[in-house]
């Protein structure tokens, strides 16, 4: 379960990297937005991020586990 944190928190990382690249090559000026608003538009992209890369890591960890395989098996035939 421990890689399922690593690979959200890597993922934010680098979902983050990728915010303050853009921003400093670009900056966020051009979209309008006063600080407020890209504060607000940066944390509702990790935040989002962060629950995408979640569900994810907690998709593959169940397929892994095996303990869901038994739910669309039919019942053995008496």
């Amino acid at each position: 379960m421990r890689w399922v944190i690593r690979f959200t928190l890597t993922g934010v990382g680098a979902v983050l990297a990728l915010l303050l690249l853009w921003w400093a090559a670009f900056g966020f000026g051009p979209l309008g937005l006063d600080a407020a608003g890209t504060m607000a538009a940066a944390l509702g992209i990790l935040v989002t991020s962060a629950l995408g890369f979640g569900l994810i890591g907690l998709m593959i960890y169940s397929d892994r586990s095996g303990r869901d395989d038994a739910v669309g098996a039919k019942p053995p035939e008496q």
